[in-house]
């Protein structure tokens, strides 16, 4: 995978938004204010340790990530893009071609107020969860059913 020059990036817009490990501590992902969505395979020897690119999306106007959780605790991955008001889950195992094939479902919400800056996966329900700040809304979607729509509150 390309990695971008880290001397081109804007110091503005390129500080880290968001940073997560899973629950076994072997990958990272994070996103910055780009709306670029890094995972990286942490292999930790006991003289050294290095880091492996697994899944990338970079700042592209389709798929400007604003938020981003875990499903299922280490490879399935939620995205909210603010801009194009999508939910997009993908699968880090799958073979990656700039996230085309990695992209397991995806559900575009109806209005512009509820998509949210914040989402969260609730694994004992199966469900995401979005949130919306300025309005305060919060719309459910069912895992089970390709993330339709069950709730908004």
């Amino acid at each position: 995978m390309p990695e971008a020059d880290p001397r081109q990036a804007d110091p503005k817009k390129a500080c880290v938004k968001k940073i997560m490990f899973n629950n076994f501590g072997d990958k990272i992902m994070s996103n910055n204010l780009e709306g670029s969505f890094s995972a990286y395979q942490i292999e930790c020897n006991s003289n050294s340790m290095r880091k492996i690119p697994i899944f990338s999306l970079y700042d592209n106007i389709d798929s400007r990530v604003t938020d981003f959780d875990l499903i299922n605790s280490d490879n399935i991955v939620c995205t909210l893009s603010n801009k194009s008001r999508t939910v997009k889950v993908y699968d880090m195992l799958l073979p990656f071609s700039f996230g085309k094939q990695a992209q397991v479902m995806e559900v575009k919400l109806p209005k512009a107020n509820m998509a949210g800056n914040m989402i969260l996966c609730n694994q004992r329900r199966q469900v995401l969860m979005t949130f919306n700040g300025r309005s305060g809304e919060m719309v459910e979607l069912d895992l089970r059913m390709n993330l339709q729509q069950i709730n908004q509150i």
